[in-house]
């Protein structure tokens, strides 16, 4: 079954890519559509399967764990929503001339080989192979920013790619100084991020490379996660994306940068720097929430707001392992998830407000609540999701990361987390409020039709389900927690 399952996970979008390059019978669609279906399907296995153990294969080169389970299942979730979605958004691109027919194949394709580096972030067990798959994650997407060939999607693909490759070379070195140090600790398989988990009472004499080490993993993996200061390829990408990349993009793809780092903050606490990197991970948090929010308050485009709200939200989960307590942990794997399903929503939703209004400028941007109720509603749920609302599952997220700072009684992170988080609140429900109420700014006779409002009130209504009955993954986020601070 573990086999299988694994095996599983990893074949299906690729075989979905390969058909997706079929021109006849709506091939890419209906492969899009029945890979993210299977997936969805296998991550709920997985979830039964992980409470027995961690499912491993190929001689522990692959491991699944509640950690991964959680990052499965809600890649899953996004990849079904943005399948649906992405059946009358690429179609309507194809009949405005935005997309020809050639380049739909192509964006399916790629979409799916997307997905399947992204599954293998989050399933392999090898610290080298994990590098590999993240700047893979670069390059299949890279491709997806600029799908439209238009000179600012060509600019923010070349930019996307040339800021991230150099931030990774970073975290190629710190990857391979690891190997090295763990090498000559001796380890019989110095590659394994188990194996030097397990290992941490052999490192005492490497605290010194490691701290440098950590430093070099950090600026490497924290470009991609979208953290501050290296955050300037994120909004450029976001809002030059198709609506269902920019949903991966943000719902999924920061957030396994962020678990590729929760797994090194995991080593760095058992070998005995958790205050260092706990102090790091604070300040690095803090100030990704501070430049989010004063971007916010600027923002004209409607994506590069969602954008910069994403940076603001990997900040909160970086202050929850800055601030180290077991609920904190709690708090950021909860993030995670929680993340996914409303950033996913609002900017699938983007996708359907481009439709309606043809700009993404926000000025330009009124009543969407009476151009379209359904979309509007669905708008304002998101909002209220992504400005940490009850009974969303942001907000408890939101809440246990504060409840870690006052474990901790640092007073001064819980003061200033709190006062960011305000500010973020006031700039996005300003920004929401005057694109979703008075008098519509243009007539369309686009209609929201099923493909459209679907997707988006499936992940708005998950994040209400588990907000209201947290206890339906409650044993996940503390097993997670566990194996983060293991």
């Amino acid at each position: 079954m573990e086999i299988s399952l694994i095996l599983l996970i990893l074949i299906v979008p690729i075989a979905s890519s390969i058909l997706s390059l079929i021109e006849k019978f709506r091939m890419q669609e209906i492969s899009t559509l029945s890979s993210s279906i299977i997936e969805t399907m296998l991550s709920i296995l997985i979830l039964q399967n992980v409470k027995s153990s961690a499912l491993v294969f190929a001689d522990d080169e692959f491991a699944v764990d509640y950690l991964s389970a959680i990052m499965i299942f809600a890649l899953s979730l996004l990849y079904f929503a943005a399948s649906i979605f992405s059946i009358g958004y690429i179609e309507h691109e194809i009949m405005i001339g935005e997309i020809s027919k050639e380049r739909k194949r192509l964006f399916y394709s790629l979409l799916n080989v997307f997905i399947f580096t992204m599954l293998l972030v989050v399933t392999t067990n090898n610290i080298v192979v994990m590098w590999i798959a993240i700047e893979a994650t670069t390059i299949a997407s890279t491709f997806l920013v600029g799908i439209y060939n238009k000179p600012e999607s060509l600019e923010a693909s070349w930019k996307y790619l040339i800021l991230c490759s150099v931030g990774l070379s970073f975290s190629l070195y710190g990857t391979i100084l690891f190997y090295s140090i763990s090498y000559q600790a001796g380890l019989t398989k110095p590659w394994l991020y188990s194996s030097i988990l397990n290992s941490s009472n052999l490192f005492s004499n490497y605290i010194s490379m490691i701290k440098l080490i950590f430093i070099f993993l950090l600026v490497g993996f924290g470009t991609k996660a979208g953290l501050v200061p290296l955050h300037a390829w994120l909004p450029d990408a976001h809002s030059e994306a198709p609506a269902p990349v920019s949903a991966l993009f943000s719902g999924i793809l920061i957030e396994c940068s962020m678990y590729v780092l929760m797994r090194y903050y995991g080593i760095m606490v058992a070998v005995g720097l958790g205050s260092f990197v706990r102090y790091i991970f604070l300040i690095i948090g803090l100030l990704s929430m501070f430049i989010a929010s004063m971007l916010m308050i600027t923002a004209r485009d409607v994506k590069r707001l969602l954008a910069f709200s994403s940076i603001e939200q990997m900040g909160i989960i970086a202050c929850g392992l800055g601030f180290g307590s077991y609920i904190g942990i709690i708090g950021a794997v909860f993030q995670l998830i929680s993340h996914t399903l409303i950033k996913g929503s609002l900017f699938l939703s983007s996708g359907a407000i481009m439709n309606i209004y043809n700009t993404r400028n926000i000025n330009r941007i009124r009543g969407i609540i009476k151009a379209s109720p359904v979309l509007g509603t669905l708008v304002l749920l998101g909002m209220l999701g992504i400005v940490l609302c009850p009974p969303f599952s942001t907000f408890y997220s939101g809440l246990f990361v504060v409840m870690s700072g006052a474990e901790e009684n640092n007073l001064a992170g819980i003061i200033t987390m709190i006062a960011l988080l305000v500010i973020a609140f006031a700039a996005l429900v300003w920004k929401f409020s005057n694109m979703l109420f008075g008098k519509p700014s243009t007539e369309s006779n686009w209609k929201i039709r099923v493909w459209v409002w679907l997707p988006i009130l499936l992940l708005i209504s998950l994040s209400l389900i588990i907000g209201i009955y947290p206890g339906l993954i409650w044993s996940y986020l503390e097993n997670a927690a566990k194996e983060v601070l293991l």
